[in-house]
């Protein structure tokens, strides 16, 4: 698929659908989501990857390397991955957590990092 479809960028479609969601580009200098904007992403990540999912599958033409399927299959990848992380961080966030508490929150960074590196083939370094 290409970066341009119609004289349009991909990215800068992308990008509205973002700041529908309160994310702002200045947020994502560099191309890095990050602070109160990666919370937002991370709990909102069905919606908004499914509106992203949409919008590229919508740019799709006869001549796209990658399918509807594959772009499908990428974004709910990318909400789990999301959504994983949310609920790791949540339960990090816990004043005198007890040993159970610790043995929960170590489950979801494994189904977290399990994601990351197993499933979408991410380094950790």
């Amino acid at each position: 698929m290409s970066l341009r479809r119609n004289g349009r960028s991909i990215y800068s479609g992308i990008d509205k659908i973002l700041q529908r969601h309160g994310i702002e580009r200045c947020a994502y200098h560099g191309g890095q989501i990050n602070g109160v904007d990666v919370r937002t992403l991370m709990e909102n990540a069905k919606e908004i990857l499914g509106e992203i999912c949409v919008y590229l599958c919508n740019q799709l033409t006869d001549q796209s390397s990658v399918s509807a399927d594959d772009i499908g299959k990428l974004c709910k990848d990318c909400e789990e991955y999301l959504s994983l992380w949310d609920a790791a961080f949540s339960f990090v966030h816990e004043d005198n957590p007890s040993d159970d508490h610790c043995d929960k929150t170590q489950e979801r960074i494994d189904l977290a990092m399990n994601k990351h590196q197993e499933e979408l083939g991410f380094n950790v370094t």
